[in-house]
C-alpha cells in the first residue's frame, strides 16, 4: 500500500462514505475534499448509489464537480475484484443491478446474528439493527463494534477481550472457524462490465496492483480490455509510486485510461488519509477526467 510519499491532487475520482464502508457522512467526505482543495470528485459506495443525490448537493455548495459512480464487487481469476463505474447515475436498471448485490451482502448481518445465537452468544439485536439502519451497506468493523463486547461475555471468546480485530476475525470468522459466512456470489468481472456498457458508462478496474504484479498485467489485462474494458485505476493509495507509474504504462499499453482515485474511507483506512491523497497522480489530472467523459455513452 502506498502509506508514504502521497501528493495532493486536485481529481479524486475514488471515495467513500457510509452509505457502503466508509464511516464519514457524505457531507463529511465533500467538506474534507474541498479542504484539500480538490475540485472533481466521484464517490463510489460498493455496490450501492443511494447518496449520490446527497453527494451532488453537498458538492455543488463546495464549488466541486461531480461524476457519478459506484465500485461493483465482482469475481475474476478466482477472487474478488472491484469495478468502477463512472457516468452511470441516470441508469435505473444498473442500479437495480448493483442493489441486488448489496442486497445479498446485507443478508449476512442476519446470517451473522443466527449463528452467535447458535452458539449461545446473547447478542443486544436492537443495537445491531440500530447501526445497520445508519448504513446500506456497513462496514464489518463497525459491526464488530457492536458485538464485540457482547461477543467477549461468552466463556467461550473471553480471550478476546482487547484482541487486536484481525485476530478476532482470524479466529473467529474466516472459513472453516465457528462464525464463517461465506460472502454472496457476485458477478463475474466481464459481466459487470457489460452492465457499464448498458448503462452508457465507463468501466476501470479498481487498485489492480493489490493482487496483480504490473509486470503481468499487460497480458492478463487484455481479455478484459477486448471485452470493453475502459481503464485501469493507476494512482491509488493501494499502490506506492512505483507501481502507480507501472500502471500507468500498463494502460497505455492496451490502450485505457489511466485513473487515480485516493480510495479514502475517512477513519478506516489510515493509509488513505485524507480525500485528493495519492501516490503521485496523472500529469494532467483533468485530462482523465476529460477522456473518462469523452468514452462515456459510446
Amino acid at each position: 500500500m502506498g502509506t508514504t510519499n502521497l501528493t495532493t491532487s486536485p481529481v479524486d475520482l475514488h471515495v467513500h462514505s457510509s452509505h457502503s464502508d466508509g464511516d464519514w457522512q457524505v457531507a463529511e467526505v465533500v467538506d474534507a475534499a474541498a479542504e484539500q482543495g480538490v475540485e472533481v470528485m466521484a464517490l463510489v459506495d460498493h455496490n450501492t448509489m443511494r447518496g449520490t443525490e446527497e453527494f451532488a448537493s453537498a458538492a455543488e455548495k463546495n464549488g466541486i464537480r461531480t461524476i457519478s459512480a459506484c465500485e461493483i464487487s465482482t469475481t475474476w481469476r478466482g477472487e474478488t475484484w472491484h469495478l468502477l463505474a463512472y457516468h452511470v447515475g441516470e441508469d435505473a436498471r444498473f442500479s437495480e443491478r448493483i442493489e441486488a448485490i448489496s442486497s445479498g451482502q446485507r443478508a449476512m448481518y442476519a446470517k451473522w446474528l443466527d449463528l452467535f445465537e447458535e452458539a449461545g452468544v446473547e447478542i443486544d439485536r436492537g443495537a445491531v439493527e440500530g447501526f445497520l439502519e445508519k448504513s446500506y451497506l456497513p462496514f464489518f468493523g463497525r459491526f464488530l463494534d457492536v458485538v464485540l463486547p457482547d461477543l467477549v461475555r461468552h466463556p467461550g471468546h473471553s480471550r478476546f477481550a482487547g484482541a487486536e480485530y484481525r485476530d478476532v476475525v482470524t479466529a473467529l470468522f474466516r472459513p472453516g472457524k465457528p462464525f464463517y459466512v461465506a460472502d454472496p456470489p457476485f458477478p463475474a468481472i466481464e459481466e459487470a462490465i457489460g452492465w457499464v456498457h448498458d448503462a452508457g458508462g465507463v468501466a476501470v478496474v479498481a487498485h489492480p496492483g493489490r493482487s496483480l504484479p504490473p509486470a503481468e498485467a499487460v497480458e492478463v489485462l487484455r481479455p478484459l480490455a477486448e471485452a470493453g474494458l475502459h481503464g485501469v485505476e493507476a494512482w491509488s493509495t493501494w499502490h506506492d509510486r512505483g507501481t502507480a507509474d507501472a500502471y500507468a504504462g500498463v494502460a497505455r499499453d492496451l490502450g485505457l485510461i489511466a485513473t487515480q482515485g485516493s480510495d479514502f474511507h475517512g477513519g478506516v483506512k489510515a493509509w488513505a488519509p485524507a480525500p485528493g491523497a495519492m501516490p503521485g497522480h496523472a500529469p494532467d489530472p483533468f485530462a482523465v477526467v476529460d477522456r473518462i467523459t469523452a468514452a462515456a455513452r459510446r
